[in-house]
């Protein structure tokens, strides 16, 4: 990667504010465009329960996606066994935090794809985890609530919405490095 790269405004916005330099050492130079996809999740107002969505559940509700994840898509990889760790698929993610509606709320996820899982299967897995939170939602009557691109160029991820001002990111926890599946 030149430097240009990291300078430009439009490299990976969101990320690289939030993320900083840990950014290129997760994903790496080359695995990005070859294995990364861009992820939107988006959360429905109330979970099957009843509780309502909150801040505090923003969090935890991503976590569970993360752990259902990992364990479809990487199964046995996942589990520790003796002495050895536990691997994850590589992950950093972005809250836009809606000034006003929490039901406005949405992650922004880069994920990188093992190489020997098949690219539909990958996108299942990652509808099929989301869908199992308590807030996750792929699609609703009216529109389609979930958005998987395959990440050609670094300069994919520039995403532009409406009402950008309305909406504040904020980082949410990634994938350890150690525990990276690369």
């Amino acid at each position: 990667m030149n430097q240009t790269d990291t300078d430009n405004d439009d490299y990976l916005p969101r990320f690289v504010s939030v993320y900083g330099k840990q950014l290129d050492y997760i994903l790496g130079n080359d695995r990005l465009t070859k294995f990364g996809y861009f992820i939107t999740l988006r959360f429905k107002a109330k979970s099957k329960s009843g509780t309502l969505l909150t801040d505090d559940l923003i969090l935890p509700n991503f976590l569970e996606f993360l752990k259902k994840l990992n364990r479809k898509a990487l199964n046995s990889k996942y589990k520790v066994k003796d002495k050895t760790k536990r691997l994850e698929i590589p992950i950093v993610g972005v809250e836009e935090k809606h000034s006003q509606h929490i039901t406005k709320n949405h992650l922004h996820c880069i994920l990188l794809k093992p190489p020997h899982i098949d690219e539909d299967f990958f996108i299942e897995c990652i509808q099929y985890a989301w869908q199992r939170t308590w807030f996750g939602i792929i699609n609703t009557k009216n529109e389609k609530m979930f958005d998987c691109t395959k990440i050609y160029s670094r300069k994919v991820i520039p995403y532009f919405f409406e009402h950008k001002d309305q909406y504040s990111p904020h980082g949410l926890p990634c994938t350890k490095i150690d525990r990276c599946f690369f």
